[in-house]
């Protein structure tokens, strides 16, 4: 480029600085430059909306990792036992021990386990689940409570096809599980209201103020001088038979409780007594009269009445 060249251009630019200065009002200062935004942890958290992860140097990063996967390590793999009101191990449905969820660490937005000021691994509480391992929050699942299912036993009747087991029948159930009805011959039959695995669905077996289920050729029917279950309509019972179950006992034992499986926890878990209940005379059953044997014959064989299982 000629030197005029260079030279006009110069010319050119202080005239139009000279234009605007004098366009501008007197005793206005010029407007001040923007800053400039340095990239820097500020610029990162506005971009991203959150803390920037602190950089450590590799070797301490791989040191402090190292030393935090110890305390996950050393952690239980399970969980303390879950114990009753009284200190007594809980069971589920089938009898199986249960136990509290196993410990966990509590992690931040950014997945890395927390520590205290000492350098402890914070864990996970029942309130504050803190992130998972994606920086995800968790947030306790709420249980719905079942429903319950009350019961109500009065001066109640157990009978096996059609034999009186057991009279003056009385309790008072808040919440229905399993109902035992046992039987010398049938084994234990464990009735529910909901289903669960291995029971056989018996539809209006509930019917107002007697509850009647049939066991393979076995009909057992408890009935009751008010109604079972607070509700109208029949209900569908689900029934399950332990033939291999057996007690000490020659005549049928109702009882009720929270397991599906032996062993079963019959109320009070009393002894189960061998005698036979003193019944009402109403529900005693009528034992025929046998005949005369004719002379120069031989009697005739006669069937001893007897209870179920005999």
């Amino acid at each position: 480029m000629s030197m005029t060249r260079i030279f006009s251009l110069i010319v050119w630019a202080s005239t139009l600085a000279i234009a605007q200065d004098a366009a501008q009002p007197a005793g206005q200062a010029p407007p001040p430059a923007a800053p400039q935004k340095e990239q820097s942890v500020g610029t990162l958290r506005g971009i991203f909306g959150k803390k920037a992860k602190p950089v450590l140097h590799p070797e301490e990063d791989a040191k402090r990792k190292a030393e935090i996967q110890s305390q996950i390590d050393a952690l239980p793999k399970q969980g303390t036992p879950m114990l009753d009101e009284a200190g007594k191990q809980i069971l589920d449905p089938d009898a199986r021990p249960m136990f509290n969820p196993p410990p966990k660490p509590l992690r931040d937005k950014y997945g890395e386990p927390r520590l205290d000021e000492h350098g402890k691994l914070l864990l996970q509480t029942k309130d504050n689940l803190g992130y998972d391992e994606h920086g995800k929050k968790l947030k306790p699942i709420k249980q719905k409570e079942p429903k319950k299912v009350p019961v109500t036993i009065e001066q109640g009747t157990l009978t096996v096809d059609g034999w009186t087991g057991k009279a003056r029948l009385n309790y008072d159930i808040a919440d229905l599980k399993y109902l035992y009805i046992y039987a010398p011959g049938i084994g234990n039959t464990v009735i529910s209201g909901a289903p669960f695995d291995g029971a056989i669905e018996q539809k209006n077996a509930f019917d107002g103020k007697t509850l009647t289920v049939s066991v393979s050729e076995h009909t057992l029917q408890l009935a009751s001088e008010k109604p079972l279950l607070h509700q109208k309509h029949p209900a569908s019972a689900y029934v399950r038979v332990d033939r291999e179950y057996t007690m000490n006992s020659r005549f049928p034992v109702m009882g009720y409780g929270t397991l599906r499986r032996p062993p079963y926890a019959w109320p009070g878990a009393k002894a189960v007594s061998t005698n036979a209940p003193d019944l009402p005379k109403e529900v005693k059953p009528t034992l025929a009269v046998p005949k005369p044997a004719i002379p120069g014959t031989n009697p005739p064989a006669g069937n001893k009445p007897g209870g179920p299982g005999k």
